[in-house]
């Protein structure tokens, strides 16, 4: 068995390692702009794409809140002072609290 060149296996192990560089760097540009343009996207394909079911315990406190006329920044402070939830469930609990808003028709321009 006879092996390549050393200069010729550096060469193509460079292209090779480039083209992998320039499909990451496409992915990763890719997803920062989804996140710029659209933030909640992550939940909004949660919850309206694969179409996952609510926890009962939580819509009916964002219920409660809603029908007490809470608003988003005293929600998310009563949520992570108060009920030591973590920030990225609250963003997650946020996006449903502004769902139900819409389907009550309390959201302006919001």
């Amino acid at each position: 068995m006879t092996f390549p060149d050393p200069a010729s296996f550096f060469k193509a192990m460079g292209v090779d390692m480039f083209i992998i560089l320039i499909i990451g760097g496409i992915i990763y540009w890719v997803t920062v702009m989804v996140k710029k343009i659209n933030p909640n996207f992550k939940f909004w394909l949660k919850y309206k794409v694969l179409k996952r079911k609510h926890n009962e315990s939580e819509v009916s406190l964002l219920l409660e809140n809603l029908d007490n006329g809470v608003s988003n920044d005293e929600l998310v402070q009563n949520l992570i002072l108060g009920n030591k939830t973590s920030p990225i469930k609250a963003k997650e609990l946020l996006f449903i609290y502004k769902e139900l808003k819409k389907m009550k028709g309390g959201m302006k321009n919001e």
